[in-house]
């Protein structure tokens, strides 16, 4: 639908993106890591529809992997086409040496995509008057109008038309609604399963029924808990299994998968501390689903809360140590790849725009606050980390790792990586002051100091405030968090890491 009214900021609004989203560095169109961002601004320029459009279409399939093509093809890339092709042939007039240029942001809500040329531009009040009075607006071809306004998305025009808004709002919750509604429809769910599922191939069992819940306590809507009742062929006797399925993009789903029935039957084969379990099956198609036979009931947190004692719970954080040691000693070698360099400069960008922002607001205390940090990544940037790198998990947390009865599993392999083991344990530490919060500066230091111990000593491990603070910078970028942090947000920052010794010696501790 074609409305003159909306410009980009109603536009970013009705996508839930901040208002500046268009200001900030870009992200690569070609990262690999595209999908993980809540919020994600691009740009694109080239000559040429043909140059462009391959490029734009692979980016928002990526991004919006969950929305059927369907429905992505006919509401935005169509129109997007024709825009680009306009561009080019109207606007530059089909020549060669003059620019197209595509500014993208992208939320979990939808996007918008901005196309501008360096034409003259045309009335475009006019023409659309023309349009709406069914009168002649057009001197070659004129389909352009009549697209776009029966187009599913927003379009809108700026700078005396040389620019093309696009604004769409995605339809059921975001680019992980589709796939997510699919794996919880239980009718189609039922036939997937008695197709796909290797467990009733195999038995000739007969899959009677199932029973679609989410996953409690879970920290991703497509966590869900799958309870199928099974008849036997032959006795007709029933039995009611219980399996986790996890609805992630085509290329998480196919790491997740890989890596977990690489670990299962590899290093953490007969494992006793912490294990992987094995996935029993994966959809091709989708929803991409993964599924595990387990029936998780807590993740750490509530498996910490169960026990007894302290002793206890001292265990269980030294078994998740050597468990991280064996995952990240396993020899298998991730696609992916990160270097401690490029987390650090991704620090830095963040870090300056806050340093920019408080500034101009005058607030000179903050900001001294967010130098400081500044000059930690610095100094962790003068010494060598990057000839150090090893499987690591990604995501390493206290929600990856969750119990059924009394064992614990890790999971989520969909972010694997080749990358520095202090990545890991700087993000766990985190988690770890989290939970340790609320029992006190002693049981910190022995929780610390036994996942530490679990895990083996390393000459790194003073570098340990660095890690932890890339992994606070990396979550709040995962959580589209733009903003610059409140005072109690610069803390969590400051102490990031920090043993509970350390906090106490360190100026951050009194927030100044």
């Amino acid at each position: 639908m074609i409305d003159l009214g909306r410009g980009r900021p109603e536009l970013l609004r009705e996508i839930d993106a901040a208002a500046d989203l268009l200001e900030r560095p870009c992200v690569a169109a070609e990262d690999p890591d595209l999908g993980r961002f809540d919020e994600a601004h691009l740009s694109l320029a080239a000559h040429t529809r043909d140059e462009l459009f391959p490029r734009l279409r692979d980016v928002l399939c990526r991004y919006f992997d969950r929305l059927p093509r369907e429905q992505l093809a006919h509401d935005v890339l169509r129109p997007l086409r024709r825009a680009l092709g306009n561009a080019y042939k109207r606007g530059n007039g089909a020549t060669r040496d003059k620019w197209i240029r595509v500014e993208l942001g992208l939320t979990r809500r939808g996007l918008l995509i901005e196309v501008r040329d360096e034409g003259s531009g045309f009335d475009v009040a006019s023409v659309l008057e023309r349009f709406r009075r069914q009168q002649r607006y057009f001197d070659h071809g004129g389909a352009g109008m009549r697209s776009f306004d029966s187009a599913a998305c927003s379009v809108s025009y700026a700078d005396g038309g040389r620019t093309f808004l696009l604004g769409y709002r995605c339809s059921g919750g975001g680019s992980a609604g589709a796939g997510c509604e699919t794996a919880r429809d239980e009718v189609f769910m039922l036939h997937a399963l008695r197709a796909e599922l290797p467990l009733f191939k195999k038995t000739g069992a007969k899959l009677a029924s199932l029973r679609i819940t989410p996953l409690a306590g879970a920290p991703a809507a497509g966590d869900l808990r799958y309870r199928l009742h099974a008849r036997d062929a032959a006795s007709g006797r029933e039995e009611v299994r219980c399996l986790s399925a996890r609805v992630l993009p085509p290329e998480e789903a196919r790491s997740d998968y890989a890596v977990a029935r690489a670990l299962a039957r590899g290093p953490f084969r007969g494992a006793r501390g912490l294990r992987v379990a094995e996935p029993m099956a994966a959809f091709k198609a989708q929803p991409q689903v993964v599924l595990y036979p387990l029936e998780a009931d807590a993740d750490l947190r509530g498996h910490l809360d169960a026990l007894a004692s302290r002793s206890a719970q001292l265990s269980a954080l030294a078994a998740v140590g050597e468990g991280l040691r064996r995952l990240h000693g396993c020899g298998f070698a991730p696609v992916r790849s990160e270097s401690v360099s490029e987390a650090i400069a991704r620090g830095r960008r963040r870090l300056g725009a806050w340093v920019g922002e408080l500034a101009s607001q005058g607030n000179a205390t903050a900001a001294r606050r967010a130098l400081r940090l500044a000059a930690r990544l610095e100094a962790g940037a003068a010494r060598p980390h990057d000839a150090l790198r090893l499987p690591i998990h990604g995501s390493f947390g206290f929600d990856c790792l969750v119990r059924e009865g009394a064992q614990l599993f890790l999971q989520r392999f969909e972010h694997v990586r080749a990358g520095h083991p202090g990545l890991d344990l700087g993000a766990f530490l985190l988690d770890l002051a989290g939970y340790a919060g609320a029992h006190g500066a002693r049981f910190h230091a022995d929780a610390r100091a036994a996942f530490l111990a679990g895990y083996g000593a390393a000459p790194w491990h003073a570098e340990l405030p660095l890690f932890a603070l890339l992994a606070a910078l990396a979550r709040l970028e995962q959580r589209g968090a733009g903003g610059v942090p409140d005072a109690a947000g610069f803390r969590s920052l400051e102490l990031a890491g920090l043993s509970p010794e350390a906090r106490e010696d360190t100026g951050f501790a009194a927030g100044t």
